[in-house]
């Protein structure tokens, strides 16, 4: 199995699809990096946004499923988590390029 086309579902169906996961040297017609990046973020803030709405929804008994909530609670955590990575990863190469003689 290649996680790399498993990680757009193991994330969140509306935070990567197969059409924002750039391929290096592709260029997208949308903005390209700083597009993946925002499309990232939105999402995240989105599945944010929602868990915090189904948080609200059982704690005033408009919801009665947990699972479901606790299921989306995990879903946020993981993308939350893999934005930071990502952030992580691209603080590391900035700092990579700095340390560069020329």
């Amino acid at each position: 199995m290649d996680i790399g086309t498993r990680l757009p579902q193991l994330i969140s169906p509306g935070i990567l699809t197969q059409d924002s996961v750039h391929r290096p040297g592709q260029v997208s017609a949308s903005g390209g990096f700083s597009a993946v990046i925002g499309d990232l973020l939105k999402g995240v803030e989105a599945e944010q946004s929602q868990v915090g709405q189904a948080a609200d929804r059982l704690i005033t008994g408009e919801a009665n499923n947990f699972h479901e909530i606790s299921l989306a609670v995990a879903r946020a955590d993981i993308s939350f988590r893999f934005m930071m990575e990502v952030r992580d990863q691209l603080v590391g190469a900035y700092r990579e390029v700095i340390r560069m003689q020329v």
